[in-house]
């Protein structure tokens, strides 16, 4: 046998075996719990879909499915843990609203890049915002909080899950659209800011519907506007911002599920699986109905693409509004 056939040989058997191992690993893929970060604090919207999400996710991936709130510097915390500090493994994941990839268009020093740092399983939930203050302050419409704010400049507070946050930036595309002064007050997540939007103490805050519906019904929250173009299902009587003075508002949040950017591609698509039978079952299904969203349907790739053209777009939303980073 030739020196020549016979290394080709051998590379051809290490080749086997890498590939024999990437499969093995796959297929074994999970054999202990996964953990999943999340960027806000308990009780909120993307609390409450995570844990609902990773209860189904268990049934289908035979692993548990452990969830873990990791709030604080609007999300960065979060997300520099999973896209720099755990193994990229499918072990640790992370879930984020677009604050992901507003982040960055922020801040001066994020800690990390959600293109090259991160990739994209999938979104587990897009919906609207709706715009949202105390049934205690006197102004009832959008025109007329719009009137007392050029009437007091800077007399208008809104409260946010953290400064580039997803909370955040449609309260900045409402000041500038509106052309009025706004204090923005940062929180700890949207869950943080609730008590103080009901209480009076901010005059309002973007969230979603899910969260505020109770609140709504018993007459604690006043519903101003929706973000986005459509009126929702859930709330038929609540116009648009576009259709009150705003006609260009328009804004779409999603909540979804990212890995670290090494995560092997075979596990990306495996835990993409278990997400999406989890879109199907009842329990989601009708948190889907009751919270006014839609199941993601973007492929892993696909995903990861658009985090990509997301990145860039909120890139030029912030300079149009001319906002320096922090």
């Amino acid at each position: 046998m030739s020196i020549r056939l016979t290394k080709a040989l051998r590379i051809f058997a290490v080749a086997m075996a890498v590939g024999s191992f990437s499969f093995a690993a796959c297929a074994a893929f999970p054999d202990k719990p996964i953990r999943i970060i999340v960027t806000s604090a308990a009780g909120g919207n993307m609390d409450v879909l995570a844990r609902l999400m990773a209860a189904q996710m268990a049934k289908t991936l035979g692993q548990p499915v452990i969830v873990e709130n990791v709030a604080g510097a609007g999300g960065l915390i979060a997300l520099r843990l999973v896209s720099k500090q755990v193994p990229a493994d499918g072990y640790t994941l992370l879930v984020s609203s677009n604050t992901a990839v507003l982040a960055p268009a922020f801040t001066k020093n994020p800690g990390y890049d959600p293109v090259k740092d991160l990739v994209g399983i999938g979104e587990m939930q897009t919906l609207p915002y709706v715009l949202l203050g105390p049934t205690s302050q006197g102004q009832k419409t959008v025109a007329e909080m719009i009137a007392s704010a050029k009437a007091k400049p800077g007399s208008l507070t809104l409260a946010n899950g953290g400064i580039g946050t997803s909370t955040h930036l449609p309260a900045l595309m409402f000041a500038q659209q509106a052309g009025i002064d706004v204090v923005h007050v940062p929180y700890k997540g949207n869950s943080a800011a609730l008590p103080d939007v009901v209480g009076g103490r901010a005059d309002g805050y973007f969230d979603t519907a899910a969260v505020a519906l109770e609140m709504m019904k018993e007459g604690r929250l006043r519903p101003y506007g929706v973000t986005s173009t459509k009126r929702m299902p859930q709330l038929p009587d609540v116009p648009t911002l576009a259709e009150q003075g705003l006609p260009n508002f328009n804004f779409t949040a999603y909540i979804a599920l990212f890995a670290p950017a090494a995560t092997p591609a075979d596990v990306v698509k495996r835990i993409s699986e278990a997400m999406r039978a989890a879109s199907k079952t009842e329990a989601l299904r009708e948190y889907f109905e009751r919270s006014g969203s839609q199941p993601g349907t973007r492929s892993p790739e696909e995903f990861t693409a658009f985090i990509k053209q997301d990145a860039a777009a909120a890139a030029k939303v912030v300079s149009d509004l001319g906002i320096e980073k922090e």
